[in-house]
């Protein structure tokens, strides 16, 4: 608690049978030890069955997605009963085949302010593509991302809470810009671009208990935003077309940022 923890996360996956499972006595421990300490309890979990049995342990978010077959009514009632939150990570799952080929989004402007000319030229290599291609678990994963899209419209339709995240991480999950394909993905499931950018800020500060101060703006709130140079709710792509970012009320010097002499913020 003294980290000013907001959650916990286990694992409930057994990678298409690859790895032993939690059993419902273990994971049901773990979640009322975290509601003990006042935590949230997330899960990352894959199949409907499980879900539902998560939910039935007063589970606060699934994530990610149901990705082995579309969800269901008992699933709906079960994550409104319960306000189970959603957290569907379409980009993380879909890294394993998205670089079969160059992705456009490589070529945005605000990538190349991020991240190293090598680090780009490599997702987006021939290299990766080849290894795509060998990769035997991506007709696989196509079919659960598919489902999963499936999986965020109905949710969404049905009234159940969804926020944003990516699994940033893998070298070819990238961050920052994976919170933008997300929203891309979320609208290509269905969702209208205003539900996409309420996902992506107000849902997650919800979640994490930090809505007071986060997660949309607001008279008494942290003046964290960044400014647009054309309309999201037009094209979702144009939250990636960033003017300006400010945090905690102060401009942040991009071009600084990317050569190291950004000046620390002072709060």
């Amino acid at each position: 608690m003294a980290r000013q923890v907001n959650a916990i996360k286990f694992w409930l996956d057994d990678d298409h049978g690859k790895l032993p499972k939690l059993s419902p006595e273990i994971y049901r421990a773990i979640i009322d030890e975290a509601h003990r300490h006042n935590l949230k309890a997330f899960c990352h979990e894959f199949s409907l069955e499980d879900a539902k049995q998560l939910m039935r342990s007063n589970l606060d978010v699934l994530a990610h997605s149901v990705r082995d077959k579309e969800i269901d009514d008992d699933f709906v009632r079960l994550a409104i009963k319960h306000h189970t939150t959603m957290i569907p990570t379409l980009v993380g799952h879909s890294s394993v085949f998205t670089f079969a080929t160059r992705p456009a989004f490589l070529d945005d402007r605000g990538v190349a302010l991020l991240f190293s000319s090598q680090s780009i030229n490599a997702a987006g290599g021939k290299e990766t593509q080849e290894a795509t291609a060998k990769n035997p678990n991506v007709s696989i994963v196509r079919r659960e991302v598919a489902i999963a899209m499936k999986n965020v419209k109905i949710a969404d339709d049905a009234g159940v809470q969804i926020a944003l995240g990516t699994d940033t991480g893998p070298g070819t999950v990238f961050s920052g810009l994976a919170d933008h394909v997300e929203m891309q993905m979320l609208v290509e499931s269905g969702l209208t671009p205003m539900r996409a950018l309420q996902i992506a800020t107000i849902n997650g500060a919800r979640i994490l208990g930090v809505d007071r101060d986060s997660g949309s703006i607001s008279t008494g709130k942290r003046a964290d935003f960044v400014v647009l140079n054309a309309n999201p709710l037009i094209d979702i792509r144009n939250t990636r077309g960033i003017e300006a970012v400010w945090v905690s009320g102060q401009p942040i010097d991009r071009a600084a940022l990317v050569t190291g002499t950004a000046t620390p913020l002072s709060h």
